[in-house]
C-alpha cells in the first residue's frame, strides 16, 4: 500500500518550495505547545496538591486542655455541650423552615436530588443531641474527679 505523496508548491513571495503534510500529522509547533501545556498542568497540580497536603489543619485536640487538668476538661466539655445544643437548635429551626415551605424542597429535587431534607435535619438533630449528651457525661465525670 502506497501512501499518497504530499502536495508541494512554490511560494510566490518567498521563492521557496512549500509542502502540505498528510492529514493527521501534527504540526511540530502544536506538538511542542501541547507538551508544554501538559507539563505545566502537571506542575500546577503537584504544587496545589503540596499546598493542600501540607497546610496546617485545626483539630479539636489542639484546643483541649491537658488530660490531668480536670477543671479545664470540665469547662471544655461544657463548651462542647453548649455548642452541640446550639447546633441542634439551629437544625430544628432549619427543619421548621423546610416544613413550612415544601415547594422549596421539591424545587431542590432537580438541583441535587435530595427531596428528604427534613429527614436529613432530623438525623443531624439526633447526632448533635447525642454528642451533647456524651459531652455532658464527660463533663460530669471530670467534675467528680476535680473533688
Amino acid at each position: 500500500m502506497k501512501l499518497p505523496a504530499a502536495s508541494c508548491w512554490v511560494s510566490q513571495n518567498q521563492n521557496r518550495v512549500r509542502c502540505r503534510r498528510s492529514r493527521g500529522a501534527p504540526h511540530p509547533q502544536r506538538a511542542r505547545g501541547r507538551k508544554r501545556w501538559i507539563q505545566r498542568s502537571v506542575l500546577c497540580g503537584l504544587l496545589l496538591g503540596g499546598l493542600v497536603g501540607f497546610a496546617p489543619t485545626a483539630s479539636a485536640a489542639d484546643s483541649m486542655p491537658a488530660i490531668t487538668d480536670h477543671a479545664g476538661m470540665t469547662a471544655w466539655y461544657e463548651n462542647e455541650v453548649s455548642t452541640n445544643r446550639q447546633k441542634a437548635k439551629d437544625m430544628e429551626a432549619m427543619k421548621a423552615a423546610y416544613a413550612s415551605n415544601p415547594g422549596f424542597v421539591q424545587g431542590m429535587a432537580g438541583v441535587g436530588g435530595k427531596t428528604d431534607i427534613p429527614r436529613h435535619c432530623e438525623l443531624l438533630i439526633s447526632s448533635y443531641t447525642k454528642a451533647a449528651d456524651e459531652a455532658d457525661k464527660f463533663a460530669k465525670m471530670h467534675r467528680v474527679m476535680m473533688k
